[in-house]
């Protein structure tokens, strides 16, 4: 079987996390809502672009170099918030992202619903821009805490995340039975099952722990 280091594109991560991951836990991630239309038009949307070349120029000093959040950027993009990143990644969960962020010297945006407390994801990516996602709640000083905790840590902005009034319908979780955060029932618990190393790694990784 291919390996990441092996993979040549993104369609071969998505086999590779497939094979691994418990299909409750692959199909969170991969699965939108209802019929997920517009997950596939979000996709398809990229075909939209056509990469416009020229020849016969010297390309022997190309600057992809940028400003993201008013900081400099050897790269034009960021990396994205993602909740509960350990669910994915049992053992390192968003660290394993920071550290990649922190290697390619670009800017990394921690979820509110991060599964590691943003001092060590901090740790993990000391020399790139640190943003920190903010849904604005009900509760103003729940909101003013995190971000109190987020400028303690080292971070330097904040994006802000306006998602729907309710909840889409994802209709791949009903069928696994699966719930955020995860509770047990038979079927979770087969699915797990399938995927010993997954499980393993899952039983053998501290107790996720993010902002409380």
């Amino acid at each position: 079987m291919a390996s990441v280091k092996t993979a040549i594109n993104i369609d071969d991560l998505r086999t590779l996390a497939k094979a691994r991951l418990p299909r409750m836990v692959f199909d969170y991630i991969d699965g939108g809502a209802e019929d997920e239309i517009t997950l596939r038009r979000q996709v398809d949307r990229y075909t939209d672009y056509e990469l416009q070349w020229n020849s016969l120029v010297d390309i022997s000093k190309i600057d992809t170099t940028t400003t993201v959040f008013g900081q400099p950027s050897p790269l034009p993009f960021f990396i994205a918030p993602t909740a509960a990143s350990r669910l994915f990644h049992p053992k390192e969960g968003e660290l394993a992202v920071a550290r990649a962020a922190q290697k390619a010297g670009i800017a990394y945006s921690a979820s509110t619903l991060a599964s590691q407390k943003l001092a060590d994801i901090s740790a993990a990516a000391p020399d790139v821009p640190k943003i920190i996602q903010i849904y604005v709640w009900k509760d103003r000083g729940v909101v003013k805490e995190l971000l109190d905790r987020a400028k303690e840590a080292g971070f330097t902005g904040c994006v802000l995340t306006v998602d729907t009034i309710v909840a889409g319908a994802r209709e791949r979780d009903p069928r696994n039975r699966f719930t955020v955060p995860p509770r047990l029932n038979r079927k979770t618990v087969s699915q797990a099952l399938a995927r010993p190393g997954y499980l393993m790694e899952m039983l053998t990784s501290r107790r996720a722990r993010g902002e409380e």
